[in-house]
């Protein structure tokens, strides 16, 4: 099956052939315009960082290797030689290296915990689907933010439609105009706030 072996791979070769991409330019721009040893590692670092948070941490690691080591060959003397022989420049090699490995293992830990936090979000997502109530949450800004199929399926409008601001379709006429109104003042006010009113079910 080396077409499933070839999608296992692909997402983690793609970042890494970018960060090392990036590290080529940024190395090429600086060695051409002749920017100094200090520009170069904080753009290496700026590198690092960005592709960490989208690469594998193995990738992210490769890729800050690449960069320590374009940096000790290309802007640090003796120059396009290794390895640097200054101590201070063997300081500065050193903690440019550390620092690339510190922000890649906290890049890849805020992955992780973003990738666990969608996963529980989903989770919830479905188990508040199962609950027999109309259930939906909003943003501070009034911004829909969450309906529950229940919702969807009692109004028969979709998610779309609501994020439109056409969920007052699914208030009884009489009621539009005061729950506007409480909402309107409640959104400015910025506090939380609790209505009843009588909704159309799709049929």
């Amino acid at each position: 099956m080396p077409s499933v072996r070839f999608s296992r791979i692909w997402p983690v070769v793609l970042p890494a052939l970018a960060g090392a991409a990036a590290v080529v330019a940024v190395a090429a721009g600086g060695y051409l315009l002749r920017a100094s040893m200090v520009t170069i590692a904080c753009l290496l670092l700026i590198v690092v960082m960005l592709l960490s948070v989208w690469a594998t941490p193995a990738g992210a690691l490769t890729v800050a290797a690449l960069a320590t080591v374009t940096l000790d060959y290309f802007f640090t003397p003796p120059i396009r030689r290794f390895p640097a022989t200054s101590t201070l420049d063997l300081v500065t090699l050193t903690v440019f290296a550390a620092t690339a490995v510190i922000i890649s293992g906290v890049a890849s830990r805020v992955r992780r915990s973003m990738r666990e936090l969608r996963l529980l979000r989903a989770d919830l997502g479905r188990a508040i689907d199962t609950i027999p109530a109309l259930v939906w949450s909003m943003l501070p800004d009034g911004t829909v933010d969450y309906l529950n199929q229940t919702w969807l399926d009692y109004t028969g409008l979709s998610t779309e439609d609501v994020r439109q601001g056409r969920w007052t379709s699914a208030l009884h006429p009489e009621e539009i105009g005061r729950i506007l109104a409480e909402r309107g003042a409640a959104i400015e006010a910025g506090r939380p706030y609790q209505v009843e009113a009588r909704l159309r079910r799709a049929d």
